[in-house]
């Protein structure tokens, strides 16, 4: 399968959770919990099926895909996965790469680093 970067261009699941949220992947399996730092160059692939309000904060969202084994990922906003997450539309098939940190600056001229992915949607091979 092909995936083409989004910038050019559900089911019952194995109870299974990956979330990517504030640069740590915490994952719950069977009522366990455990995090761990999120590596660059960690890729999650899934059919996209929308997004939630996050919990956490009423303003920003999740975006949730559902692994081809069944494992619910959720991808807690960030700037770089709202600007993409709007070119994707659910049940579309995306691969999301995380690629670290990287240093910004803001409209008022303060330096911030913020995460960055790379969202890609499978397209049919040549």
């Amino acid at each position: 399968m092909n995936f083409q970067p989004v910038s050019q261009a559900t089911g019952a699941g194995n109870g299974l959770i990956q979330v990517l949220r504030g640069g740590k992947m915490i994952t719950l399996e069977n009522g366990n919990k455990t995090e761990a730092e999120l590596a660059a160059g960690t890729v999650v692939t899934g059919v996209y099926s929308g997004s939630s309000p996050n919990k956490y904060n009423p303003e920003r969202v999740d975006y949730n895909l559902r692994s081809e084994d069944g494992t619910l990922i959720i991808l807690a906003q960030t700037a770089s996965l709202k600007s993409q997450f709007a070119k994707v539309s659910p049940g579309e098939l995306v691969q999301i790469t995380y690629n670290g940190k990287r240093s910004i600056t803001r409209k008022n001229g303060a330096k911030a680093e913020m995460h960055d992915f790379a969202v890609a949607r499978a397209v049919d091979a040549e």
